[in-house]
C-alpha cells in the first residue's frame, strides 16, 4: 500500500515453491516470533527474514502445524531488503506490512551478517 493514499502499488504475487530435498524440510530463512494461527484447525503461519547478499530481496512464508511442524514454504519476492515484524491472516489471505526502512543488500550486508556493524546507526 501507498504510504500516502493507501492505494496498492504492487498486486498480488504468485510464490514461489522452494525445492525439497527430504520429507524433514527445514526452514530456509530466519523465524519470526510473531506468528498468525488459525482460530479453526491451529495452522501456523509465519515470515522470515532472507537476508542473502548474493540472493534479491525476499521473505519467506511458512506454513507449519499446530505442533510446529513445517508443511510448506514460499519465497516471495520484496521490493528491497527490509524488516518484516508482523503480519495478519483472513480466511484466504497473509499480508505483511512492508516498512520503509531498507537495509543494506549485496555485498553491504555482509558487515551486519557477521556481527562487525551494527544495523540502524
Amino acid at each position: 500500500l501507498d504510504l500516502n493514499t493507501l492505494e496498492v502499488v504492487r498486486e498480488e504475487v504468485q510464490f514461489q515453491s522452494l525445492p525439497s530435498s527430504s520429507k524433514a524440510e527445514k526452514v530456509s530463512s530466519y523465524f519470526s516470533a510473531h506468528y498468525s494461527q488459525d482460530p479453526n484447525d491451529g495452522t501456523i503461519y509465519n515470515h522470515g527474514y532472507v537476508l542473502d547478499p548474493f540472493s534479491p530481496p525476499s521473505i519467506n512464508l511458512m506454513k507449519l502445524s499446530p505442533e510446529g511442524h513445517l508443511i510448506h514454504q514460499q519465497m516471495s519476492p520484496m521490493p528491497y531488503n527490509t524488516f518484516v515484524h508482523d503480519g495478519t491472516i483472513s480466511q484466504n489471505n497473509i499480508a505483511y506490512f512492508v516498512n520503509p526502512y531498507v537495509v543494506p543488500s549485496g555485498l553491504e550486508l555482509l558487515p551486519f551478517i557477521t556481527g562487525q556493524q551494527a544495523l540502524g546507526k
